[in-house]
């Protein structure tokens, strides 16, 4: 965990949002009868003016950010904006992501993440390698070789002294369910066992599921765990062209559709797409669940 915000902060975000309503998903039929074209569904985000002010203060600053961005910057004040203006207008969409990025960390600035003792233990060490590099390399100038030895012990001991860095009680307890849950998802544990508490919190899962990088074959696993005809009741924040319902398997790509187009464009600007381990953020994941 070393509070980096990668591109499934955001596919998280977004998903967190359409979870409390104020966003919607709608997936419409490719527009491009070309040729040439992918003939792959298309997805338009729908912001729900009424739960968006219901919302008002409850947003965090950076959920109200990416909302501003979405609709007022992409979709020039609109409440629908097709999601592949995050890929007409990639440049403008990583530059904003690297300041959104800060705006993220800003709420993880205050988590203690290691013990103060570990902390001094590890900064005293540090200072004592490089003194003792430092000594070495004096010894090289003026006496020769004798100064390789505290040179090489030195940058040996340099390394050494970052283990001294321990998690506070409350971070490493965290850290442990983070990881536990990452496992149970991509492990696809969920499938053995699919009865009505694993449904009821399928969108939670989603949301933190993301946020830890578990990949595009455990969502759609996840997905397609959902009863047909049964989306709509655990996600009714999605809508397909063809009627109510959508099957798991299309229901499960489309998703994962969704995820792809939002962290890969994301990716190069973040230093990954994928999420990383990270303590819960407003609403229930988000951001600051997708900052590792």
């Amino acid at each position: 965990m070393n509070k980096q915000v990668r591109g499934a902060a955001l596919s998280s975000t977004l998903f967190d949002l359409a979870r409390r309503g104020i966003i919607e998903l709608e997936q419409i039929p490719p527009t491009s009868n070309k040729w040439w074209s992918s003939n792959k569904p298309e997805f338009l985000l729908k912001k729900v003016p009424e739960k968006f002010q219901e919302a008002g203060g409850q947003l965090q600053d950076y959920e109200s950010d990416l909302i501003h961005f979405i609709f007022d910057e992409l979709g020039g004040g609109q409440n629908i904006v097709p999601m592949k203006m995050f890929r007409k207008r990639r440049t403008k969409v990583r530059k904003w992501f690297l300041e959104w990025s800060k705006m993220v960390k800003e709420h993880l600035n205050d988590i203690p993440l290691y013990e103060k003792s570990s902390i001094r233990g590890t900064v005293y060490g540090v200072l004592l390698c490089i003194a003792a590099i430092a000594g070495g390399v004096l010894i090289l100038v003026y006496f020769g070789s004798p100064g390789i030895l505290p040179v090489v012990t030195g940058g040996l001991m340099l390394s050494i002294a970052f283990a001294i860095l321990r998690y506070t009680p409350e971070m490493k307890l965290k850290r442990k369910k983070w990881q536990a849950l990452r496992r149970y998802l991509v492990k696809y544990h969920f499938v053995e066992g699919r009865g009505s508490d694993w449904l009821a919190n399928i969108e939670k899962y989603l949301v933190y599921g993301l946020a830890l990088g578990v990949g595009q074959k455990a969502i759609k696993k996840m997905m397609e765990s959902i009863p047909e005809q049964q989306q709509t009741h655990y996600f009714p924040w999605y809508t397909h062209p063809h009627g109510a319902y959508a099957s798991p398997a299309d229901f499960a790509t489309a998703i994962s559709s969704v995820v792809q187009i939002a962290s890969s464009t994301m990716s190069s600007s973040s230093g990954a797409g994928g999420g990383a381990s990270g303590g819960g953020g407003g609403g229930g994941g988000g951001a600051s669940g997708g900052a590792g």
